[in-house]
């Protein structure tokens, strides 16, 4: 039975980080220029709406546009780029089941999701506030993009992590009922030389 810091759960725990910190960096690359994609599909999409922006405007539009994007990858770097929080995901009352849908994992997906608040405020400010996507609002990518020289992607990455998180909290139970059955044992075998003596 393994022990807290038995090699399969160091194993399993380095598996998991690797796999969130390739999670990070996909995520963190899709926010580069996510804001200027999502705007630009939206004036696109409303024409009527869009011919009413003015050069000055629309020059405004995408700069700010630009900004957005800067701010969500830096804001994503920093908080997922701590092991904690993945760490936590294994430790956590969230129920994670192996999935390839980033948004089924609540503590991570919350952070994601977040980035298109100021999106909305900023599209809003330019009459282009209509979200058609299904659902509305940030959705993982589904595509491979490139980080270091590798093409990811993050269905997999998310699969591949939600199986380690479940993997390592199987290992942890039985890390734990394996202590527990250790306890007893010593105390038994306590109490057995605790026995008064036969004079």
């Amino acid at each position: 039975m393994p022990s807290p810091t038995s090699p399969e759960i160091l194993a399993c725990t380095r598996r998991l980080l690797e796999t969130a910190n390739d999670i990070t960096s996909l995520l963190v690359s899709d926010q580069t220029g996510y804001a200027e994609r999502e705007l630009r599909r939206r004036f696109l999409a409303q024409p009527e709406i869009a011919a009413a922006i003015s050069d000055e405007g629309l020059r405004e539009l995408r700069d700010e546009a630009a900004r957005l994007s800067a701010g969500a990858s830096a804001r994503l770097r920093s908080v997922l780029a701590g092991d904690e929080i993945w760490i936590d995901l294994a430790d956590g009352s969230d129920d994670v089941a192996e999935s390839k849908d980033l948004r089924t994992i609540g503590p991570i997906w919350r952070f994601a999701r977040a980035i298109d608040q100021p999106l909305e405020e900023l599209a809003r400010r330019f009459g282009l506030a209509d979200d058609d996507r299904d659902p509305p609002g940030y959705a993982p990518p589904a595509r491979f993009i490139e980080i270091g020289g590798t093409r990811k992607y993050l269905p997999g990455l998310v699969e591949r992590l939600t199986r380690e998180v479940v993997t390592l909290r199987h290992l942890r139970e039985r890390a734990s009922e394996q202590r527990a059955v250790e306890v007893n044992r010593s105390l038994a075998e306590r109490w057995a030389a605790a026995a008064p003596d036969d004079d």
